[in-house]
């Protein structure tokens, strides 16, 4: 059996920690306030960073599964991804029917299950199945393309023809679309064949380098997204969004600066903690969503500023990121234990 790559499992720690840490800047209110101010200036910054968060997945998704072909095992991958997220749904239901009191009929549990998208219903994070339920049944097709492709060249130029289409086209000015932009929604197959090409090709830069230009990135197209946003609500625009041509630099960049990382001598416990959040992290994305309307409930009620909330980031984060390790935890051993069992025996 091949090894497992610890460095693999601490990209993903990274992304569901900043998932969690993007959701708190979010839930604390940073898109209802005017950009002003060290605290605001701050979050800015780390909103830029956090960025990487889906991308990475994004990114991971294609590094270890651009091998994966047509099979009847392949397609019943998708069985835990239907059990956890189902399994969230329910406890989500339960949630607000006893605490928050907001179910009162069945077309609301129908709305509710079956509500994928943070823009109609329920903003409960499920977009995210809503895309990776199409990518995981495309995925054996994406890789006959990749592969079939002859040479190191021809993956670039596929490449390069996604990033234009998808990254680049974000960069049109209001009403004047100098790249057609029709295909900027599909970028999580842009991450994909990058984390495909990735897997197959290293990136021979020192990662000092790395660390730089990951850090200088990020400080620029901060400083930049204050100057347009100053005194006003954050502008959010695709350019700055997931598709942004910064976010899909910044994502590759640290994508490798952590697979190059020399993790021999991580702590054996630290590692299996790692490992195992990485194992979890999509019932924990999931789960966070109940977390987060539970305790910012609470937590806004408390505090009423931005800059009073924002200084408990260092307390909050961590916090909900275990509470949702816990869930997401329960949720594995039981489909260890009595859904796995009978996945095997097919």
């Amino acid at each position: 059996m091949k090894e497992r790559n610890f460095n693999l499992d601490l990209i993903r720690f990274a992304a569901i920690f900043s998932v969690i840490a993007i959701h708190f800047i979010r839930n604390i209110g940073f898109y209802a306030v005017n950009i002003t101010g060290f605290s605001l200036s701050l979050a800015v910054f780390f909103r830029t960073v956090l960025e990487i968060c889906v991308p990475l997945f994004l990114l991971l998704t294609g590094y270890l599964m651009n091998k994966k072909q047509l099979s009847k095992k392949y397609y019943l991958g998708i069985v835990k991804v239907i059990f956890v997220f189902f399994s969230a749904k329910i406890i989500y239901l339960l949630v607000d029917h006893f605490y928050f009191h907001e179910i009162d009929s069945f077309a609301t549990i129908l709305r509710h299950i079956f509500s994928y998208s943070d823009l109609v219903y329920y903003n409960d994070y499920s977009w995210y199945v809503n895309m990776y339920f199409g990518l995981f049944l495309l995925i054996p097709f994406f890789n006959l393309i990749y592969h079939n492709l002859k040479s190191k060249k021809e993956k670039q130029v596929l490449i390069l023809t996604l990033l234009i289409l998808t990254s680049l086209s974000s960069l049109n000015i209001k009403h004047i679309t100098i790249i057609p932009d029709w295909w900027g929604p599909v970028y999580p197959i842009t991450y994909y064949f990058i984390g495909a090409y990735l897997s197959e090709y290293k990136i021979n830069i020192k990662n000092s380098y790395l660390v730089i230009a990951f850090v200088l990135l990020n400080l620029i197209s901060s400083i930049f997204y204050i100057f347009i946003s100053y005194d006003k609500i954050f502008v959010t625009r695709d350019f700055n969004d997931y598709r942004g041509p910064v976010t899909f630099i910044c994502s590759v960049l640290f994508f490798v600066i952590v697979l190059n990382l020399n993790t021999k001598k991580v702590p054996t416990k630290i590692k299996k903690f790692v490992t195992k959040t990485s194992e979890i992290s999509f019932g924990m994305y999931l789960f966070s969503f109940i977390v987060d309307k539970v305790f910012y409930d609470k937590f806004n009620s408390i505090f009423s500023t931005f800059d009073e909330k924002f200084i408990y980031g260092i307390i909050v984060v961590p916090l909900i990121f275990m509470l949702s390790f816990f869930l997401s935890y329960l949720i594995d051993i039981i489909y260890t234990k009595f859904i796995n069992p009978l996945i095997k025996r097919n």
